[in-house]
C-alpha cells in the first residue's frame, strides 16, 4: 500500500517509532481481502468499513492528514481486537498495532459524548483495582447472571496444601489479574492447587495489579505504563532467575503480559525486565502439557463438553489446540463446533461499549456451543466466561476447574506451542 504520511500531524500524537511502525504495516497490506472472511464484525454487519481492510484504509487516510470524524471513530471502535485477521493474513500485517495508532490519533481530535466519557472514566477508575471492583462485581452478579462457580463450590477459599516443592522445577509467579478473583475466584484457586500438587513453588505477590490491558486499549500505552511497571517491580525478585515462569489463568491477561516487551520499547528503565517477563509468561496449558500422565478429570465432572478457545489464546498467544489435547487426554468428550475461530463478543470492555454487536456475536457463538447438547461450556478467559454465561443456562467454567492430579510419573515432553 502506497503511503504519504503527514509527519507533522503524526508527531503531535505519536512517537517516531510508532509512526515508522505504522508506515511499515501500511505498506505490507496488499488489499487481498482474506481478512474479510474471518472478521466477526464484517460477517455480522456486512460493511467494508467494519472490516480490517476497510479500517486500514481509514487509518491510512487519517495518517495522511484526512479530517477525523465521529463516524471514523465508530468504525474503529467496532473492532473487537480479536486478531483473527492477523492469523488469516498471508502478508503478516500487524493490524492490532496499526489499530492502536489509529485510535490514539483519532482520540486527539474527536471528542466523545459526555456519557461515553463518564462511563470510560468510571471503568478505568474501578475495574483495574481489586479493592474498588469487588463490590461492583458482587452487585453486578446479583443483578444479572452469576458465573457458574457454584458448580465447584467445594473448592476452598484458599489452599493450605503440604509443601511438595520439587527443586528441579521452576518457580511459578501466579498472576491473579484484577477481576478474575472477583468474578470466578475458584479458577485461580484450582490452578494454584494443580501447580502446587505438581511440585511447583508458587509465588503470589501481594501488590501486583491489573495487567494494564483495559487502560492500554482505551487510552494507550502511556496511561497503561504505571500498571506494567508496578507488576514488573513485584516480579523482579523472581525474574532474576531465568527459569521462573509467569502463569496466568486468563488468556487475555496472559497475552498482555506476553507483549510487555513490545509495549515498553520506549522505557529503557524497564525494557530489560519487560523482556524477561514476556519470555517467562506461559499459558497454563503450555505448562501442564508435559504432565499429561499425572492429570485426570476431576471426580464428578460432566464428561460431555464444548470448548470455546478465546481469541487471545488462538490468535494472540497462539496456543490453539493445547487445551483440547489436555481435556481429551483426561477423558472428556469435546463436541465439535462450527466457526470455532470466531469471537464470542466479549473482547475485554467491548461488551460494555458495543453491547448490541457483542450480544449478537455471543448468541451466534452459543448456538454453536450448545448445538450438541453439552453438559458444560468450557473456556480459558474470564471475559469470555462471564459474557457467555450471561446468555446461557449451562454452566460456563474455566477448563482448569475440570482437572485434578492423578498418579505421579515422569513428565512427557510434547511439542511447544
Amino acid at each position: 500500500m502506497q503511503t504519504k504520511l503527514d509527519s507533522n500531524l503524526l508527531r503531535q500524537n505519536l512517537s517516531d517509532a510508532t509512526i515508522n511502525a505504522a508506515d511499515s504495516i501500511l505498506r505490507n497490506c496488499v488489499h487481498c481481502g482474506f481478512c474479510l472472511a474471518t472478521c466477526p464484525t464484517y460477517q455480522l454487519l456486512g460493511s467494508e468499513l467494519d472490516s480490517p481492510r476497510g479500517r486500514i484504509y481509514q487509518i491510512k487516510h487519517l495518517m495522511e492528514g484526512a479530517t477525523a470524524t465521529a463516524i471514523t471513530q465508530q468504525h474503529l471502535d467496532r473492532c473487537l481486537g480479536c486478531r483473527n485477521c492477523e492469523t488469516t493474513c498471508p502478508s503478516g500485517v500487524q493490524y492490532t498495532k496499526l489499530l492502536e495508532s489509529g485510535k490514539r490519533l483519532i482520540e486527539s481530535s474527536v471528542r466523545r459524548s459526555w456519557k461515553q466519557q463518564i462511563l470510560r472514566s468510571l471503568l478505568r477508575a474501578i475495574i483495574p483495582y481489586r479493592r474498588r471492583n469487588a463490590l461492583p462485581i458482587k452487585i453486578g452478579q446479583w443483578l444479572r447472571v452469576p458465573l457458574a462457580a457454584q458448580s465447584y463450590a467445594e473448592l476452598p477459599t484458599d489452599y493450605n496444601l503440604p509443601p511438595v516443592i520439587n527443586p528441579t522445577k521452576p518457580t511459578i509467579i501466579l498472576f491473579r489479574g484484577c477481576v478474575q478473583d472477583g468474578l470466578a475466584p475458584s479458577t485461580n484457586q484450582a490452578l494454584k492447587q494443580l501447580l502446587t500438587q505438581l511440585g511447583f513453588d508458587i509465588k503470589q505477590p501481594n501488590k501486583e495489579g491489573c495487567c494494564g490491558a483495559l487502560t492500554h486499549h482505551d487510552q494507550g500505552i502511556k496511561k497503561a505504563t504505571p500498571f506494567i511497571q508496578q507488576n514488573l517491580e513485584q516480579w523482579r525478585p523472581w525474574l532474576q532467575d531465568k527459569t521462573s515462569r509467569i502463569v496466568v489463568a486468563a488468556s487475555g491477561c496472559g497475552l498482555m503480559v506476553k507483549e510487555y516487551h513490545e509495549l515498553m520499547q520506549e522505557d529503557p528503565d524497564y525494557l530489560s525486565l519487560a523482556e524477561q517477563a514476556s519470555r517467562a509468561t506461559a499459558d497454563p496449558a503450555e505448562l501442564l502439557l508435559p504432565y499429561l500422565d499425572q492429570l485426570k478429570a476431576k471426580e464428578g465432572s460432566p464428561k460431555r463438553i464444548t470448548y470455546h478457545p478465546p481469541c487471545t489464546q488462538q490468535h494472540g498467544l497462539k496456543t490453539d489446540g493445547a487445551v483440547e489435547i489436555i481435556l481429551r487426554a483426561v477423558g472428556f468428550e469435546l463436541l465439535p463446533i462450527t466457526d470455532r475461530h470466531l469471537c464470542c463478543g466479549a473482547a475485554g470492555s467491548y461488551a460494555i461499549f458495543q453491547p448490541k454487536i457483542a450480544n449478537q456475536l455471543r448468541d451466534n457463538k452459543l448456538q454453536q456451543l450448545e448445538k450438541g447438547e453439552p453438559e458444560r461450556i468450557v473456556t480459558a478467559n474470564i471475559g469470555c466466561q462471564h459474557h457467555l454465561q450471561q446468555g446461557s443456562e449451562l454452566p460456563v467454567v474455566h477448563w482448569v476447574e475440570l482437572i485434578s492430579i492423578g498418579s505421579s510419573s515422569t513428565p512427557q515432553y510434547l511439542p511447544h506451542f
